[in-house]
């Protein structure tokens, strides 16, 4: 509905934004809208239009296929008030499907400053190697779409345990 055009209605919300409470403003979709109900009865429609069902999953249209088969991935528009934005060029196919993610989030990471240092997560969303053959081509895109992070390592112990961790000596003249 979002994208139908629930944003053009100018009293979506019963409850606007309010900035003491921006983390729940605005809430309460206001079903009493002719707006907002135009805008949902178009996007009922084009969802029926595309034999695509109500409750399909926002995966099941949303893709990319950057290094191998299709990986759905999360996210939406600005315009939908998203955290996590990404877009592609073209809007929903034919097919019920959009077309490819072309753009959005690349690196994210998330610290937690701890007693014990830093807890962080990481993620490149579009994976580290450009090389087809690479097992690193696309293997953090598949991490962002099941919305799972790598986690990274600070103290030398962590560093040490890392299953990864390959070290090599290099002597100079």
């Amino acid at each position: 509905m979002w994208r139908v055009g629930a944003n053009r209605a100018p009293d979506l919300w019963r409850v606007p934004f309010d900035p003491k409470h921006p983390a729940t403003t605005p809430s309460t979709l206001n079903s009493d809208s002719a707006g907002v109900r135009q805008a949902l009865a178009e996007a009922v429609q084009g969802m029926a239009d595309l034999d695509v069902p109500l409750d399909a999953p926002l995966s099941a249209a949303q893709q990319t296929t950057v290094g191998g088969p299709a990986v759905p991935v999360p996210g939406c528009t600005g315009a939908e008030g998203c955290y996590n934005v990404v877009g592609r060029a073209d809007p929903l196919g034919a097919d019920g499907r959009f077309a490819p993610v072309t753009f959005g989030s690349s690196f994210v990471m998330a610290t937690e400053l701890t007693a014990a240092g830093p807890r962080t997560s990481t993620l490149l969303t579009y994976s580290e190697s450009a090389d087809p053959t690479s097992p690193h081509h696309n293997d953090q895109t598949v991490l962002f779409s099941r919305k799972q992070w790598v986690a990274e390592r600070y103290s030398e112990d962590q560093i040490r345990r890392s299953p990864q961790l390959r070290t090599a000596v290099v002597a100079g003249r």
